[in-house]
């Protein structure tokens, strides 16, 4: 991969370039995508060149799938007749694979879940004025819903973050010096060339995440900044991997520039400008030369004063640094913030399809090494509350846990629920629990 300066950077903002529009394809409409063998359902969100030149490109969303899989794909591939309004499920030959998208960056088994198979929001989400731009899409403003529309799409098609080239997965809000009549030419001229589009790439400093939207302005920025590490005060640290936690008082602009960075890779998180209600707690890693300082690779935030209980506002582990154990470990870590406490704590709802994974392995280990520890001839009565109070985790997801299990069974009938040290022998026969812990608790360092 080359340095910045050889990235192609003609940032535009969306903007409205007439196109030649293929018979049958309208935006907003509804049709079917072929890919792989199989029949999807999706939307179409938007249009452009493409970027061999010739035939156009849209901006589709697979019905019932997450938004990051949205992509843009050639006409010839979208089907021409679209999909009726009563076949809500995309088919193929093969019935049991329907809705099935595969994308090289995501795995398929991590789609999201039902709706109704979510655990519910506990108590009521905050209700202070703190987002970025409120939208009530209720009202009939069309502008508001012409900003619901355009957040539908990456507005961002590559993120340079030190030496990870990203593909962002949703809309962020970064600000930007382009303006529509600006983009509209820069549109307008690549489509009248025959050319493709320009890529829109965002540049972010790794130290200190001011975004820079020009490849020679990031340049000069490496070149002068010193920051080598996060702000805030370390409260963990083992070998390579540290820990720091951060006021959004005190560090607003690093604070709102994090927040900024999360949007790209989380669809559900919303934009605060008010950091000052929020602790928020990052992991990273010293980088194989010292001089490189320690490389940001996950974070999760916290309340400072939440009303509903919740240990855990947002979480995020950068694409570069998943499947390493990073998202686990900074879980455990919240937990052990709600044990040190002396409180029960649960993380905001709905999680993402990511985040529900991650929680769910958690609270499968936890589980079961309490009950393999637990178990035997006399056995041990316990209350779920008991249970609750033991583990910091709430009763209404130890409850889901166990359901998600298959060990939600009454016994005889009664209100008692009978986990035998066979039930859970025959669980992890079945499935594969990590229950070897990622954090070492002697290695916090809190006051």
């Amino acid at each position: 991969m080359g340095g910045p300066a050889e990235i192609n950077n003609a940032h535009a903002a969306t903007a409205v370039v007439a196109l030649p529009q293929p018979p049958g394809i309208a935006i907003g409409g509804r049709h079917a995508v072929q890919f792989r063998g199989l029949i999807h359902r999706v939307q179409i969100l938007d249009q452009r060149p493409a970027k061999t030149g010739g035939e156009t490109e849209y901006y589709v969303h697979y019905s019932k799938q997450d938004r990051r899989l949205d992509e843009w794909v050639p006409a010839s591939r979208i089907l021409p007749v679209p999909v009726g309004a009563g076949e809500d499920d995309a088919k193929g030959d093969d019935e049991e694979q329907e809705e099935e998208v595969v994308i090289e960056e995501v795995d398929p088994a991590l789609f999201q879940p039902a709706a109704a198979d979510l655990p519910p929001t506990r108590g009521k989400k905050r209700t202070s004025t703190e987002h970025a731009v409120p939208m009530d899409l209720s009202a009939a403003d069309p502008e508001q819903q012409d900003r619901e529309q355009l957040t539908k799409i990456r507005n961002i098609d590559l993120l340079l973050f030190g030496q990870h080239l990203i593909k962002p997965w949703y809309y962020s809000p970064y600000p930007t010096d382009d303006t529509p009549t600006a983009a509209a030419a820069a549109l307008a001229a690549a489509a009248a060339a025959n050319a493709p589009p320009p890529h829109r790439v965002l540049f972010v400093c790794p130290y200190c995440l001011k975004y820079i939207w020009a490849a020679p302005a990031i340049i000069w920025h490496r070149s002068h900044c010193k920051k080598r590490k996060p702000p805030g005060r370390t409260v963990y640290e083992k070998g390579k991997r540290r820990i720091y936690e951060i006021d959004g008082k005190e560090h607003k602009l690093y604070c709102q520039n994090l927040c900024l960075l999360t949007k790209l890779f989380l669809d559900h998180k919303t934009v605060y400008f008010d950091m000052e209600p929020f602790m928020f707690y990052l992991l990273t890693e010293q980088a194989p030369d010292k001089k490189d300082g320690e490389h940001l690779v996950g974070y999760f935030s916290k309340e400072k004063h939440s009303f509903g209980g919740y240990n855990l506002a947002c979480i995020l582990t950068l694409p570069p640094y998943q499947r390493k154990g990073y998202g686990r470990m900074l879980i455990e870590f919240s937990y052990e913030l709600s044990k040190r406490a002396r409180k029960v704590g649960a993380p905001e709802k709905p999680l993402s399809d990511l985040g529900l994974v991650g929680y769910r392995s958690y609270w499968q280990s936890v589980l079961v090494d309490v009950f393999r520890n637990n178990t035997g001839r006399n056995g041990t009565r316990v209350s779920l509350r008991d249970l609750s109070l033991a583990t910091c985790i709430h009763e209404d997801d130890i409850v889901d846990t166990l359901r998600e299990m298959g060990l939600l069974q009454r016994w005889e009938g009664t209100s008692t629920i009978c986990i035998t040290e066979d039930l859970i022998e025959a669980y992890l026969a079945r499935h594969k629990v990590l229950l070897e812990r990622s954090l070492d608790t002697s290695c916090i360092m809190l006051g």
